[in-house]
């Protein structure tokens, strides 16, 4: 789905316009977005955990001989719900 079908189907349940989904979806987002940016863990009941993850600096072999030097980088990670995994295996 997209930023505009899920903001189409929420105004729908609601019973709101498209378009002030659309800004709570926005808001709801930047807000994720945000903790992440902190390091904070994001938890959405139902749906699933965030978190931010780091790799460690690494060097890395490349193909044809050689290495390359890989920086530290963080990574967010997605832990889904019980109850989204059993709604996915169609349990």
């Amino acid at each position: 789905m997209r930023h505009s079908e899920i903001s189409r189907a929420v105004a729908i349940r609601v019973k709101t316009s498209g378009r002030f989904a659309g800004q709570v979806l926005d808001a709801a987002v930047e807000v994720i977005c945000e903790a992440l940016e902190r390091g904070e863990r994001v938890e959405l009941r139902r749906l699933g955990r965030f978190e931010v993850g780091l790799w460690k600096a690494r060097t890395n072999h490349v193909l044809g001989g050689g290495t390359k030097r890989l920086p530290a980088r963080r990574f967010v990670k997605f832990r889904m719900s019980q109850k989204l995994k059993r709604r996915v295996r169609g349990e």
